[in-house]
């Protein structure tokens, strides 16, 4: 099973008159809520199986601490890890599960808690210092290739009628360190991970080239294990429909 987890709001632009016990919208002022949904999907049918769990909250209006000075429980991105708890819980019986999420969701402490038994595949947003020295965005730049594929890329506007990109694939083993203003000293130095990158080669003049840099603990072995993390970072996109 592959879950995916991600956040929505929902708010009453233009309808907030008679609306009680909202919060701030995204915006800071429109009354408004948000849910953060986890979907199941079948990997080998792609089809959607169902709701796992779903938290929903309103911000409190007013003034918050400073982001950094308050520890990961405290923030609204404990969603992240909660969602990879009962979804390990809740889905126990299933021969394999894979937690999926986007960029949002690359927080140190949810590699470094990882529930046993769940795998996670997060597209990677921070150029994350390594272990070793280096930066997490470089660590690639000498893999060897194992794959190139044509992806055919939509229209992204008015007057874009699409294009073949040709995409390479590359992977390697990374130990990203742990971050210096973490508030979790608790966490360990360095986590084990696997970086999967799909870069589009040459890509036309003014567009702007494919790329995902996925980090996973599922292990890579060649490029059929590339691809299958890539096609299941691809169903992201359901929870998104």
């Amino acid at each position: 099973i592959l879950a995916v987890q991600d956040t929505t709001e929902i708010n009453f632009a233009g309808r907030d008159k008679k609306r009680r016990g909202f919060g701030p919208a995204g915006d800071g002022k429109t009354p408004g809520f948000f849910v953060h949904p986890v979907i199941a999907i079948d990997v080998e049918t792609e089809s959607m199986i169902g709701l796992v769990d779903a938290a929903i909250w309103t911000r409190r209006r007013g003034k918050v601490r400073a982001r950094r000075s308050r520890r990961l429980e405290d923030k609204e991105s404990a969603r992240w890890l909660a969602g990879c708890d009962t979804t390990a819980a809740r889905l126990a019986t299933a021969a394999a599960v894979t937690m999926v999420a986007d960029r949002e969701g690359d927080i140190y402490e949810l590699f470094a808690g990882k529930p046993a038994g769940l795998e996670l595949i997060v597209r990677a947003a921070l150029d994350r210092a390594l272990a070793g020295g280096g930066r997490l965005f470089d660590a690639l730049g000498e893999a060897l290739l194992l794959a190139v594929s044509q992806v055919r890329v939509a229209p992204r506007g008015p007057g874009d009628k699409g294009r073949i990109a040709t995409v390479e694939l590359r992977a390697g083993t990374v130990a990203i360190a742990r971050p210096r203003n973490g508030r979790h000293p608790d966490a360990p130095p360095a986590v084990t991970l696997t970086l999967v990158e799909a870069r589009e080669a040459a890509p036309p003049a003014g567009k702007t080239p494919l790329l995902w840099r996925l980090l996973t603990s599922h292990r890579v072995a060649g490029a059929a294990d590339a691809e299958a993390v890539v096609q299941r970072y691809r169903l992201r996109w359901r929870i998104e429909q």
